[in-house]
């Protein structure tokens, strides 16, 4: 009878001793402060699962305890399963819905009420979110995107994505896009947010700018970006433009050609298209000038990027000296460039 009660005894002992190994420093979420945890449980808890448990998908470089290898017969190789990370311009643009447009007077994002758009968000800082409109109820986010939100003041937000720490380093999160559904006075705003190594992002929920983009958004609907260009071009010649396009007066003259004077006239912005057109007045000093060549004009004199440069339309060709043309520059504005920063020097 004895002995019979030794064996389970050992065996007891032997799970406890084994349990008190595996408790180890765990890497935990973090909202302001970088410190660790000890937690009286194995890493593995912290996978998903049936009971709920901290989703570490969504972070650079943890996903719970590396596991061993099955073992291989000899002679055969494995075949390597892993795929290399994207990076975040990647991500960015794999999301296939319409980008928020920079807004010109201060830098920010602006947010539609009718389409669900992306955004840049820093991962590191905090990002502003602005309601032009009325005050902001809340910001709705799936639970295990681990969004912290503030409410500073009745129409300001603030968010951040949380992140985790080993102790020894900070783990951000993967630029995996996350919704967000903003209440912004009686609209909802549809957001799907992409976090990046930038610095903080300011994003405005309804403006007259918004409005301007919804207009622009519903005319070039259904148009290739040759149509909206030729479309455009043709309104500006008949100064027929819509009260969507934001037209700024100029009168600044260009030093380019030797027997040609260039003075550009205006700009007119497509907001939501992100294209740009400027119109030059083309008038020659001599006779027999001829505007056939598309190259004289792809100059930095006549815009800083000319590979933005995307049509050039001259009329008349062949004007009569001291006879004005009119030349239409139509730019197509650069996307947000990803570059690395923000506070978290990566």
């Amino acid at each position: 009878m004895r002995n019979k009660l030794f064996i389970p005894i050992i065996i007891l002992i032997l799970a406890a001793t084994a349990q008190a190994a595996e408790t180890e420093t765990e890497m935990v979420l973090q909202s302001d402060q970088i410190t660790p945890a000890v937690v009286e449980k194995a890493v593995t808890a912290a996978r998903p699962s049936d009971k709920g448990g901290l989703n570490t998908s969504n972070f650079y470089g943890y996903g719970g305890k590396p596991q061993k290898d099955a073992v291989q017969p000899k002679g055969i190789q494995r075949a390597a399963v892993d795929e290399p990370k994207k990076s975040a311009k990647e991500v960015y643009d794999e999301v296939s819905l319409p980008p928020t447009t920079p807004d010109d007077a201060s830098g920010g994002q602006i947010a539609l009420p009718v389409v669900t758009q992306k955004a840049i968000m820093s991962r590191s800082d905090n990002n502003w979110i602005i309601c032009t409109d009325g005050a902001i109820k809340d910001i709705w986010v799936s639970d295990e995107k681990h969004i912290k939100k503030d409410y500073p003041s009745p129409n300001n937000a603030l968010v951040k994505f949380q992140f985790l720490t080993d102790g020894t380093k900070i783990v951000y999160p993967d630029p995996i896009p996350t919704e967000m559904h903003i209440p912004c006075g009686d609209t909802i705003y549809s957001i799907v947010a992409v976090p990046m190594g930038v610095p903080t992002q300011t994003i405005r929920l309804g403006s007259g700018k918004a409005d301007k983009i919804r207009d622009n958004l519903t005319m070039f609907r259904d148009d290739d970006t040759k149509k909206k260009i030729t479309e455009i071009i043709r309104r500006a010649y008949n100064d027929d433009l819509p009260a969507s396009f934001d037209v700024k007066p100029e009168n600044t003259p260009i030093s380019l050609l030797r027997d040609v004077s260039i003075t550009l006239k205006r700009t007119i912005t497509i907001d939501g298209e992100g294209i740009v057109l400027k119109e030059f007045y083309l008038v020659p000093q001599v006779d027999g000038v001829e505007f056939t060549s598309e190259n004289d004009f792809r100059r930095k004199e006549i815009t800083p990027n000319p590979l933005s440069i995307a049509a050039i339309g001259i009329l008349p060709q062949r004007p009569a000296k001291g006879e004005r043309a009119r030349m239409f520059v139509v730019e197509l504005k650069a996307a947000p460039q990803i570059v690395g920063g923000g506070n978290d020097g990566q």
